[in-house]
């Protein structure tokens, strides 16, 4: 499991306080499969313009943008590569 937030804990650390939540986004590999969780960050994640909060485990499909804080302007795009 990867975790992305603003502690400098985590494997990838975003230094935007007012955007990032300490512990914004969760993603995991399952069984070749891409998921995202996001477990109620202030700013919210979202996954073609949908906020996934809340919403538990996200699979995400190749080719799919995955947006930190905003999907208008992200503090962070990360794009599922298709394989």
């Amino acid at each position: 499991e990867l975790v992305l937030g603003r502690a400098a804990l985590f494997q990838f650390a975003i230094r935007e306080p007012e955007l990032i939540s300490r512990v914004h986004l969760r993603i995991k590999i399952v069984d070749g499969k891409i998921y995202v969780r996001d477990d109620g960050s202030t700013n919210g994640t979202y996954i073609d313009g949908q906020d996934i909060r809340n919403k538990g485990d996200v699979e995400v499909p190749a080719g799919k943008e995955i947006d930190l804080v905003s999907a208008q302007n992200p503090a962070a795009r990360i794009v599922v590569a298709k394989p």
